[in-house]
């Protein structure tokens, strides 16, 4: 019977491969779609913010490296020999900071936390030590850690602009993102240093990362400033007059993993610290005098303000009061609008690595003003002027001495207690005053004429956002009567990133609410979108509306027709 089939067979045998080929074919592309899928599932999509003390970071790159695996074993207690034997785990046990103290193969903490090889760890406990390891320059453990199981995580996977894979940096905004396995992960910089902890738990995760402000148990709270007084990326626009207190909360969760906390002042620090206090017996604090001397204050390197200590056992959050004024002689002598008045907190925490915590970011403001004669439009000189702010029905008015003195009423006699603001001057609040400098660098420089054309020009430098100020003419300019109306204005400053990723700063100093175009280009130190010039009224006069389209076309019309006739006349005459 089979030999009978047997040709049958033959000749069905390439139908029959045919079918089986293209059924396995059919059953691969099957199940294939299903496998894809549930590899899908398992990776979430993760998004990062990151700023620098409110700031986006822009343009940078950062990954992130799972450790879960590795944190797992550290919990367990469970390292295979050759892991204890390998150069990763001897170099880093040799390269211990000075608060994980080495005990053969295992590690301790003063607070009594410990792991190594048959140490069983609690979740928290677990996730402390894998942080002190990764602060320690110890992601060479846990990627060797990684390398121990089956289920090797994958290595740092790069995060990259929302919907474009290719641009493996943060957007204008500092947003970054990528897909993860789910459970602990650590984020990375540009060289793989490490920056926090993640716990990817859910799809469409976002996760905060300020650089300045790294604990959750450590924060600074402005109190001398106003609402009205912030600005954009949490920046406050101060007065060079204000004096700064900040509170400093630190939460008992910190006092577990620490004894103290260092206050310390920035370099080339423009603030001078007053006093260090806080109502809690239990807290110790031990002052540097250096930071607290206008003389010492400041250096080419940071400058530690005073130590805060803390009693075995206090378990309540501490608050520690630190008030402070600025070194009015040093901002004085630098850019006045650029200040350094930050103030930071940093702790080593016992198996938790180092925690920090700064203030925010302080900025001033200013005008400047040009006299005009609004009818003329002309540039003018010769009038002095108050300056002063209105806080609800009171008038205060700006004094020699720096402070603000306030009046009952608005009159010529007002010089004898004010600060008298005249044309040629910049004033800086708190820090006296100076002849506005000369625009030398100026391809047409004239010695005489930018003389003259100054002393049409005040500029106020050190003013805060939210107050409303105002200057009142105390003395007529030349041959004009005196101008009593107030001259009503307000300040601001904002920070915004360009499309190019640059920092661009924009004030009432860079920026003229009423465009002069006609007088913008006479200004020696004019520049646009940098240093712009206020109108300031020198008489009850408006100014005189300038139709800058119309004199555009004028012109054209008038340079056509001159160009038609002279061509008209060398035809004629040729």
């Amino acid at each position: 019977m089979l030999e009978k089939n047997l040709p049958i067979l033959k000749r069905k045998m390439p139908y029959i491969l045919f079918c089986t080929f293209f059924g396995l074919l059919f059953l691969n592309m099957l199940f294939a779609p299903v496998k894809a899928q549930a590899a899908q599932v398992e990776k979430l999509s993760t998004r990062i913010e990151v700023s620098n003390n409110g700031t986006p970071v822009i343009n940078t790159s950062f990954s992130a490296l799972n450790v879960e695996v590795a944190m797992q074993q550290i919990k367990k207690g469970e390292f295979s020999q050759s892991f204890l034997e390998g150069g990763a785990w001897k170099t880093f046990l040799q390269s211990a900071p000075k608060w994980m103290k080495v005990q053969g193969d295992e590690v301790l903490f003063d607070n009594g936390l410990k792991f190594g090889p048959g140490i069983i760890l609690n979740d928290a406990d677990a996730r402390k030590i894998m942080n002190s390891i990764l602060v320690s320059n110890g992601k060479a453990i846990i990627e060797q850690l990684n390398l121990e199981t089956s289920d090797v995580p994958e290595s740092p996977v790069a995060f990259y602009q929302p919907g474009k894979f290719t641009n493996k940096f943060t957007n204008q905004k500092g947003i970054a993102e990528t897909t993860l396995s789910a459970g602990l992960t650590a984020v990375l910089d540009a060289q793989l240093n490490y920056v926090k902890l993640i716990d990817v738990q859910n799809n469409n995760q976002t996760f905060s990362i300020d650089l300045e402000n790294t604990s959750p148990d450590l924060k600074f709270n402005l109190q001398s400033v106003t609402p009205e007084e912030k600005t954009t990326f949490g920046q406050y626009v101060v007065s060079l007059d204000q004096s700064l207190e900040y509170h400093l909360i630190i939460n008992r969760n910190l006092l577990h993993t620490t004894d103290s906390v260092t206050l310390s002042l920035p370099a080339n620090s423009q603030l001078v610290v007053d006093s260090i206090e806080s109502s809690n017996p239990e807290v110790k604090i031990t002052p540097n005098l250096l930071a607290f001397d206008e003389n010492t204050a400041s250096g080419p390197s940071p400058v530690v303000a005073a130590t805060v200590g803390f009693s075995e056992g206090l378990n309540q959050d501490v608050v520690v009061i630190v008030k402070t004024h600025m070194n009015k002689a040093l901002i004085s002598a630098a850019n006045p609008l650029e200040l350094n008045l930050s103030l930071q907190a940093t702790t080593t925490q016992n198996g938790n690595g180092i925690q920090l915590a700064t203030t925010p970011d302080l900025v001033t403001s200013g005008i400047n003003f040009a006299m005009i004669d609004g009818e003329k439009l002309s540039l003018a000189s010769g009038a002095e002027y108050v300056l002063g702010r209105e806080r609800g029905e009171v008038k205060e008015i700006y004094s020699p001495d720096g402070s603000w003195r306030e009046v009952q009423d608005l009159d010529s006699n007002l010089s004898s207690i004010a600060e008298v603001i005249k044309g040629g001057q910049r004033y800086t609040i708190a820090s006296g005053s100076g002849a506005i400098p000369l625009a030398t660098t100026r391809f047409n420089f004239d010695l005489d004429k930018n003389r003259a054309i100054n002393r049409s020009l005040i500029q106020i430098y050190g003013l805060s956002k939210g107050e409303k100020y105002f200057l009142y003419q105390i003395k007529a300019a030349q041959n004009y009567t005196e101008n009593n109306k107030i001259h009503y204005f307000d300040v601001d400053y904002s920070t915004r990133i360009s499309k190019n990723g640059t920092s661009i700063s924009e004030s009432t100093v860079s920026k003229s609410n009423t465009a002069l175009p006609t007088l913008n280009g006479s200004i020696p130190d004019f520049a646009a979108g940098e240093n712009e010039y206020h109108p300031l009224l020198i008489s009850d006069a408006p100014v005189r509306k300038i139709d800058v389209l119309k004199k555009i076309v004028i012109s054209v019309v008038a340079f056509i027709l001159i160009g038609a006739v002279s061509v008209f006349a060398v035809i004629k005459y040729l």
